[in-house]
């Protein structure tokens, strides 16, 4: 699996993942189940930059404090922007979500 955001691949497509992270945003507990992907020792690198953008998405009062766990995480992933498949070291895909992607829901507030 990789990591993708927005339109991706040669037909132009939203992922499934990345559908799935915006249904999770959409719910009442979205917090609580991108905390729990991220915490979990069974979920994939995948899963928790997908739960880390979530979180940013809802402007969770947990996302710095998340972020500085998973930086410590070391190897890479696949990630692919527009029709351009490539390898990022976690912390390169990390420090995407937190500048540069995964921007706030425009009238979410910031979760206390």
């Amino acid at each position: 699996p990789q990591f993708a955001l927005g339109m991706v691949g040669f037909v132009g497509r939203i992922t499934d993942a990345e559908k799935k992270m915006d249904e999770i945003v959409s719910s009442p507990h979205a917090e609580h189940v991108f905390v729990q992907i991220i915490e979990s020792p069974t979920s994939t690198t995948v899963a928790k930059l997908y739960s880390l953008c979530g979180l940013k998405k809802i402007s969770s009062s947990q996302f710095d404090q998340l972020f500085e766990a998973l930086s410590s995480s070391q190897g890479q992933v696949s990630v692919m922007y527009g029709d351009v498949m490539s390898k990022d070291t976690i912390a390169q895909a990390l420090e995407k979500i937190k500048y540069y992607r995964c921007g706030q829901i425009p009238g979410k507030k910031r979760m206390q």
